[in-house]
């Protein structure tokens, strides 16, 4: 095992010759039964938005502790549902609906009239 597994309390467990219990619990549940640390096995995977959000069915984990953060519900231009955390440290560009990406021509740019311009050579 390498030094990762060690460190979120893997070591010296065999997963393979760990018998796994058949009662089954949804987070709430399972947050509101046990105390960490805890080894779980994933039953029901969840696709999440990325791979860091993502479970898959067998997965198993090694539960630490319990963090809140607050985050914003948001959706982009397309659609495309994300969240993002309130203490994010990256900055972030408010820009109108109407703003492209690119003008191809002074008129296009004078016809939509954004209120920020960010010219870069192109």
């Amino acid at each position: 095992m390498d030094d990762y597994e060690s460190v979120l309390g893997f070591n010296n467990v065999e997963l393979d010759k760990i018998q796994w219990g058949t009662a089954y619990f949804t987070i709430p549940e399972f947050l509101r039964e046990f105390k960490f640390p805890q080894i779980v096995k994933v039953t029901v995977g969840f696709y999440g938005e990325s791979s860091e959000s993502t479970v898959s069915a067998n997965q198993v984990l090694c539960l630490q502790s319990i963090k809140s953060i607050k985050k914003i519900r948001a959706h982009d231009s397309n659609g495309k549902g994300f969240s993002l955390s309130l203490d994010c440290q990256r900055k972030v560009e408010v820009r109108p609906s109407n703003l492209k990406d690119t003008y191809d021509n002074i008129d296009e740019l004078c016809e939509a009239f954004p209120r920020y311009v960010r010219i870069s050579q192109g």
